[in-house]
């Protein structure tokens, strides 16, 4: 393939900036603009991860710094890669970039060489998925999924099933090819190896939930009646000023929501007007812009200013979602802070109990992802594979005693095509562009 050119750190200023070349002609492009104590490099000298100090001339400027080679295939796209560690100025970057493309090279598209790297066998597709997703995390928790799935470790898990799979199908295929050794085509004894198969990718479906939340984060709705300081308690876990309070019910409207980092995961927390019945038209948009909030949310915060009152937080919510019932203004009624009695008493004007309704909050996920270790599941496209996998196998089980080793197969071979999409074995073209087009330029 054409030998590849492109800024690999973010644009704008900075004080190193690295341009990367990939292909069989990156030595030799390289040679013709980089020079140490005067002399322009010899490709042939140049050994592998070695790093040269000198100087990088273009046909408009040159600069001190740093040119480093990885010889295929030890380096990260399998190909020959040279990179150049310039002054991380925007215009020496690009005038580099400039002279390599005069020189030979092509500009690479977003992605290119992560996608090389997929091609040689360096990298699976859900590797190269995880190395994207580690680039756009927005928490640690995220960065956790992301850098266990870009480590291979989901692929190992996927591998192992797609393996035994692999063999319960040759075992049922020599049915069909030998049919002298079998009599009428007899299934062998397989569905204990199938329901291992199945209850291992169950576990990995099972994963996804806490998946879903180190990617995305924990979405949780404050909600409650007019005026008992839901906004006052949103402001007060943002640390800062979001939303407007006043002592005048019916003050918040619009959705308001934020996201912010705690203990490591993302929580998205909306607020909304508050719950309650009332003429005014455009209050009555807010209250179901506050409602839909509430369906959408993993978890409710429920929020009074009187115990008395919080037994009927239970009608506001849906019975799947979590419920925090919050008694606020407990430096008003002199309340300990903390939980207790299944309240979380709270302050919104000292912060009093917040930290301990936060821990709550994001506690079940921590147990939840200590739990399913490394293999989780982030992935909406590794999802759907595997649960049409699981689907093919409880069809194949089902079916077992009634059909023959020919029938199974099809649900099997289903089975084996989908967990192949995970890999990149069998993606179509489709699917693997899809994937590399999220990528930015020069990754």
């Amino acid at each position: 393939m054409k030998t590849i050119v492109a800024i690999s750190t973010p644009y704008g200023s900075g004080g190193v900036g690295i341009v990367r070349l990939s292909g069989g002609e990156a030595l030799a492009i390289a040679g013709a603009l980089f020079f140490v104590k005067g002399k322009r490099v010899k490709p042939e000298a140049v050994k592998h991860a070695q790093m040269l100090f000198g100087e990088t001339r273009t046909n408009e400027l040159a600069d001190l710094g740093y040119m480093v080679y990885f010889k295929a295939p030890r380096s990260f796209t399998g190909e020959d890669v040279v990179e150049f560690h310039a002054h991380g100025g925007p215009r020496i970057l690009t005038s580099i970039v400039k002279r390599c493309i005069e020189l030979g090279a092509a500009a690479a598209a977003p992605g290119e060489f992560t996608k090389r790297a997929f091609i040689s066998g360096k990298l699976s597709l859900a590797a190269a998925e995880g190395i994207v997703d580690m680039i756009n995390a927005e928490s640690a928790a995220a960065v956790r999924a992301a850098y266990s799935m870009a480590g291979g470790e989901l692929i190992k898990r996927v591998k192992s099933l797609q393996n035994a799979l692999a063999d319960t199908i040759t075992n049922l295929e020599a049915v069909l090819d030998f049919p002298e050794e079998t009599a009428d085509y007899e299934i062998p004894a397989a569905e204990g190896a199938i329901s291992k198969i199945k209850y291992g990718i169950d576990r990995l479906i099972a994963s996804a939930g806490t998946g879903r939340i180190a990617k995305e984060g924990i979405t949780a709705a404050v909600t409650g009646r007019p005026n008992v300081g839901k906004s006052s308690l949103f402001n007060k876990i943002l640390l800062k000023e979001r939303a407007i309070v006043s002592e005048i019910p019916g003050t918040t409207r619009d959705l308001l929501s934020e996201s912010f980092e705690y203990k490591g995961v993302k929580i998205n927390l909306t607020d909304g007007a508050g719950i309650r019945e009332t003429e005014d038209k455009i209050e009555k948009i807010g209250v179901l812009y506050a409602k839909n909030a509430l369906l959408s949310a993993d978890f409710v915060i429920y929020v009074e200013d009187d115990a008395a009152l919080l037994c009927g937080a239970e009608s506001v919510i849906s019975d799947t979602k979590k419920l925090f019932k919050v008694l606020n203004k407990c430096d008003l009624s002199g309340e300990n802070y903390g939980f207790n009695d299944g309240v979380f008493r709270v302050s919104a004007r000292t912060g009093g109990g917040i930290t301990e309704l936060l821990d709550a909050l994001t506690a079940d996920f921590l147990k939840g992802e200590t739990a399913a270790g490394k293999e989780v599941v982030s992935s909406l496209r590794h999802l759907t594979a595997l649960k049409a996998a699981s689907e093919a196998l409880g069809d194949a089980m089902t079916g077992y005693r009634d059909n023959t080793a020919d029938c199974v197969l099809i649900d099997l071979r289903s089975a084996y095509f989908s967990l192949g999409e995970i890999t990149g074995e069998t993606a179509s073209e489709k699917i693997i562009e899809d994937i590399f087009s999220k990528f930015c330029i020069g990754k």
